[in-house]
């Protein structure tokens, strides 16, 4: 995904994530994001095996964090 406001939406985005953990190993049980700010500030998300509306809401977390 990409964030418009630079790296401090796509800081913002990935501080407020609850249950998806920072890390650079993708294909995991567990969520995980990794931000890639040298790359047009894309962050990579991994989805694992949590509750569809768990995971939902905390990107919608994230989104709200970003943008505020």
């Amino acid at each position: 995904m990409r964030l418009a406001g630079g790296i401090e939406a796509m800081e913002r985005f990935v501080s407020a994530l609850q249950i998806s953990s920072i890390g650079v190993s993708l294909g995991d049980v567990h969520s995980l994001a990794y931000p890639m700010p040298k790359r047009e500030n894309l962050i990579r998300l991994s989805v694992g095996c949590e509750d569809v509306d768990d995971l939902m809401a905390d990107y919608a977390r994230g989104i709200a964090a970003a943008i505020n």
